[in-house]
């Protein structure tokens, strides 16, 4: 039980801390006046935070994972802040590549390419 408190209360501060930065790029959005399909003005703004929670929760429960499976026979203060910045770089870094990557490559939606494809017929 005290894992998975542990695990929501990280999410839980990961995406406050992604919303914050997502507020800030939804601001700068707005402030351009760039629209996306007619979508623009202060909707950016609630969008992109809604767009940080979302990952920075999901970075944050990775982390809490990441830690949990290699960390778990060291005492939380015997892990040193280098290795504990590393994992907390790492998750978020393979987090946000995989949440910006295309949904082909994400959810294995490639195209088959067999030689009528290749042969343009």
């Amino acid at each position: 039980m005290r894992r998975l408190r542990g695990l929501v209360g990280t999410a839980i501060v990961w995406a406050g801390a992604y919303a914050l930065v997502g507020l800030g790029v939804g601001a700068a959005f707005w402030a351009s006046g760039a629209t996306l399909f007619s979508f623009g003005g202060p909707a950016w703004v609630w969008a992109w935070a809604k767009v940080g929670a979302i990952a920075g929760a999901i970075s944050g429960g990775a982390f809490s994972l990441a830690v949990m499976a290699l960390e778990r026979r060291r005492d939380f203060s015997a892990i040193t802040p280098i290795r504990f910045g590393s994992l907390g770089a790492v998750t978020a870094g393979i987090v946000i590549g995989v949440l910006s990557s295309p949904e082909w490559l994400v959810f294995g939606l490639a195209p088959r390419w067999d030689s009528s494809v290749a042969a343009g017929r």
